[in-house]
C-alpha cells in the first residue's frame, strides 16, 4: 500500500525551499543539467503533487509570496 499522497494541510511547511534545494542538488550530482528558474517552479509543482496529490494543486499564477516566485535565477 503507498505512503503518498499525504493529507493536506495549509499550516505544512515541509515542502520549503530548502527541500527544493535539496532536490535540485541531488539532480545535478547525478549529472542532470542545471535548473533554470521554470525548472525549479515545475519542481516544486512535481513535488507537491506528489507530496499531497490533488488536494496539492497549485494555482497556475501563484500567489506572490509563494515559494515558486521566490525562487533565484538560476
Amino acid at each position: 500500500m503507498p505512503t503518498y499522497p499525504l493529507p493536506y494541510y495549509e499550516g505544512d511547511q515541509r515542502l520549503s525551499f530548502a527541500l527544493l534545494v535539496d532536490v535540485r542538488t541531488a539532480v545535478l550530482r547525478h549529472g542532470f543539467p542545471e535548473l533554470t528558474r521554470v525548472d525549479m517552479e515545475t519542481l516544486y509543482v512535481s513535488l507537491r503533487l506528489f507530496l499531497y496529490g490533488e488536494m496539492g494543486r497549485v494555482p497556475l499564477d501563484p500567489p506572490v509570496n509563494s515559494p515558486t516566485t521566490q525562487l533565484p535565477i538560476c
